[in-house]
């Protein structure tokens, strides 16, 4: 320790040394790791800059001991400001806050920012890491039209790989948005030839939710998400994280979506009847001030019914075929027929896109009542087991009621004898 903080930033950024100080980062116990953070913390603007120093700054933040409160100081500190002048702004120590709640600052630090991000973004291997992630969502977020459009076109081949990551997942959703319809195929390419793997990951199933918001034309869609998605429809329906596509898709409104939608879609700004915000996003002008634009030009809803009858079809066909029953969640089984029956009753434009038959509905109540009955059958057989241990209790605290009645009877009959 003492070795390594004497310079630090020097052995860091070291082709060699820096895979001491890696090892010690990793390895270091708690009260160790915050006073290497405190060496580190002073030396993040320049680390950054070093191929070896970011390796050395991904082993710190993504530590099991770098908290909330350190991860937000290590990404702030990429700013070259002094920590004492920082704990002064508005949204300290949270960058994006900081970013956009100081229009006096902006005009100095997004410069610089963006210049980290172009460097970073245009080293292959840098965008890779969580920290690098983070840094340049926080300037696509809050950034100038020209350069956050720049940004999202280099950041063009690597949104797919991204997608499955927990900072890259909303830096992918937001990136592809703001890129114009027709620079998106080369994406939409490489999101088709990875469809497996993310939409059944935890951080890419949103990613792949927010393209059915986003995608208007029934071709594109078609050909580079749908038609894949149903012909391995099994491989997502089972999938705990892939059946939430479908349930995205078949919740118009946001009532039900926080239902069943886990916590981080809500990082992706997803369509639904009461978010009147889902096709907006917020940018400066080169003169720094604020201009609201439409991402989208036509409704999600409309995207949505053009997709929904293949892909319910394809649940329905999934759910018919023997072979698959065996294999079947039964829990996402019920949510997902659950919603398919309660939407087509409930929103007359869904019924029309359907086109259900009575057979189509019987297959969707058959595991809507299967889940149904077997709840009711086992609250049945619990609440005979209470009722017993209810009797049991019942019959314990009268025993020293009855034990008490002889006892008195004794006490009477010495009180006879002794006069």
């Amino acid at each position: 320790m003492k070795w390594v903080s004497k310079d630090f930033s020097c052995y860091a950024s070291d082709a060699y040394a820096h895979f001491v100080v890696m090892s010690i980062v990793r390895h270091a116990p708690h009260d160790v790791f915050k006073t290497l953070l405190a060496s580190l913390i002073p030396n993040v603007s320049h680390l950054i800059s070093h191929k070896f120093g970011i390796v050395t700054l991904h082993a710190a933040y993504s530590s099991k001991w770098c908290g909330k409160l350190d991860c937000q100081l290590l990404l702030l500190s990429v700013l070259k400001e002094n920590v004492s002048v920082m704990k002064r702004w508005e949204g300290y120590p949270v960058l994006e806050d900081v970013l956009q709640k100081n229009p006096t600052l902006q005009k100095r630090l997004l410069p610089r920012l963006f210049d980290l991000c172009d460097k970073l973004v245009s080293q292959k291997e840098a965008i890779q890491f969580p920290f690098v992630q983070k840094l340049v969502y926080a300037y696509v977020k809050c950034g100038t039209r020209e350069e956050v459009s720049e940004l999202c076109e280099t950041l063009r081949p690597y949104l797919a790989s991204i997608s499955t990551t927990r900072e890259g997942a909303p830096l992918a959703s937001l990136a592809f948005s703001l890129t114009e319809p027709k620079r998106r195929k080369e994406i939409l390419q490489n999101f088709k030839d990875n469809l497996g793997e993310i939409s059944t990951n935890k951080y890419g199933a949103p990613v792949i939710a927010r393209l059915f918001d986003l995608l208007y034309d029934a071709q594109m869609l078609q050909k580079y998400v749908v038609a894949d998605m149903t012909a391995h429809i099994g491989q997502v329906f089972s999938s705990p994280y892939g059946y939430l596509i479908l349930m995205h898709l078949l919740t118009p409104h946001k009532e039900r979506k926080d239902k069943f939608l886990l916590q981080n879609w809500h990082e992706h700004n997803l369509f639904s009847v009461e978010n009147k915000e889902w096709n907006h996003h917020t940018w400066l002008t080169a003169d720094y001030q604020t201009e609201v634009i439409e991402i989208c030009s036509k409704p999600a809803q409309a995207s949505h019914l053009l997709c929904l009858p293949a892909v319910v079809k394809s649940v329905i066909q999934y759910l018919k075929t023997t072979e698959n029953k065996e294999k079947i969640n039964r829990h996402q089984a019920f949510l997902v027929c659950r919603e398919i029956l309660h939407v087509e009753e409930t929103e007359p434009m869904y019924r029309a896109a359907f086109s259900l038959t009575e057979a189509d509905r019987e297959v969707l109540r058959g595991f809507v009542g299967t889940k149904a009955a077997a709840e009711e059958e086992a609250s049945t057989k619990k609440s005979p087991r209470k009722v017993e241990k209810k009797e049991k209790t019942t019959k314990k605290r009268a025993r020293p009621a009855d034990e008490s009645a002889p006892k008195k009877d004794k006490s009477t009959k010495k009180v006879k004898k002794s006069q």
